[in-house]
């Protein structure tokens, strides 16, 4: 089968582009022909619609790598030129639109957050409303990362969503969407977001091992904070662990504040994909308020707390710890952090998380035969 993925891929964030890869390398090992379509995000609609431009002297500033967070963008594009099969580049919708696709047997969209209203506002690139008849529409974990669409975007999704194929989701609270809000005849699979179809060996495997090395046990943190703010509470829970367990403090995080400087953290922005990968492999505590951040410290089987905003809003987290019954590691922003307990039985989970590896790999089997 040959198929094409649309997904996003050029934000400067480790979890987007290892999922694309992820997505890309799980069909292959299925037998498909796989390319990532290389579709331009953001572009002129979307900074029409709200989304910020780069600012000159920024685009001058992450070519000349000023900036840890600029070296970061560069190893990201190294990775994905390295690793990703694209097409011919797409600068917009209408390019996709005038493109040749009939040699294709299918298009899928996801995973990561596609469908989120916030963010793509909308775009009718990722509900694949360019893909003619006659090929096939797939949804592979896709994400909308809220408990709604906007009701004016609502007709939007209902259109192109109800002539695609095949949709699974990420999290239920958008098969919530897919089902009660749009309406549409569908019972969405939850898949495992892609990173977690690939088993630790595989990961190790497949990306080169980094020069990385540290001599004392270390509490990685992977702060992100553009869908909610975790500060101040994540640091008391760094600074809680630093303490109890005696370990070092690696940060990844683009930011370094005085309250997270006061804990002398090795400060890892600039890490290449290969350190990050061993960074989360080597952990033996981590602290995150990221999606992917969980997904490979469960891959992992590593120590963990995750922090979640304080609302059911974006489940994108909870639902894939619940999933791997990892409940205890859900930590909502103001918990007790003497009731926080990142230790769990690994063997456990790694069999919880196989099993939905297994079954998550079966539907896109049937899905793609």
């Amino acid at each position: 089968m040959k198929i094409g993925v649309i997904t996003i891929f050029a934000v400067p964030n480790y979890g987007s582009v290892l999922q694309a890869y992820a997505t890309q390398l799980v069909l292959q090992n299925e037998g498909c022909d796989c390319s990532i379509i290389n579709y331009k995000h953001p572009n002129e609609w979307h900074h029409a619609q709200g989304t910020p431009r780069l600012k000159l002297l920024s685009v001058i500033a992450q070519s000349l790598c000023v900036f840890k967070r600029h070296r970061v963008i560069k190893h990201l594009r190294r990775f994905r030129k390295q690793h990703l099969n694209f097409t011919r580049s797409f600068n917009s919708l209408d390019a996709l639109l005038a493109a040749d696709w009939s040699g294709y047997d299918a298009i899928a969209v996801g995973s990561d957050q596609v469908w989120n209203a916030r963010f793509q506002h909308g775009d009718s690139a990722f509900m694949l409303s360019w893909v003619p008849d006659g090929v096939r529409r797939i949804a592979i974990a896709s994400s909308f990362a809220s408990k709604e669409v906007p009701d004016a975007l609502a007709p939007k999704f209902r259109k192109y969503l109800s002539r695609f194929d095949a949709i699974s989701v990420r999290e239920k609270n958008g098969k919530e969407i897919i089902k009660n809000q749009l309406g549409l005849a569908y019972n969405p699979a939850v898949l495992l977001d892609p990173t977690l179809l690939i088993s630790r060996e595989q990961w190790l495997a497949k990306i080169p091992r980094s020069k990385f090395s540290h001599t004392r046990p270390y509490l990685l943190v992977y702060l992100l904070n553009y869908a909610f703010e975790p500060r101040p509470y994540i640091y008391d829970v760094v600074r809680h662990f630093k303490r109890e367990k005696n370990l070092d403090v690696i940060l990844i995080s683009e930011y370094v504040d005085a309250e997270i400087a006061d804990l002398s953290p090795l400060h890892r922005n600039d890490a290449s994909v290969e350190e990050f990968i061993d960074f989360f492999a080597n952990a033996a505590l981590v602290i995150t308020s990221s999606f992917h951040g969980t997904a490979f410290a469960i891959n992992f089987s590593r120590p963990l707390v995750t922090i979640v905003p304080p609302d059911s809003t974006d489940d994108r987290m909870s639902t894939l710890l619940r999933d791997v019954h990892l409940d205890q590691c859900i930590t909502s922003i103001g918990k007790p952090i003497a009731e926080i307990d990142p230790d769990y039985d690994t063997a456990a989970a790694s069999t919880r998380l196989q099993s939905l590896r297994e079954q998550s790999l079966s539907w896109l089997r049937s899905t793609l035969k």
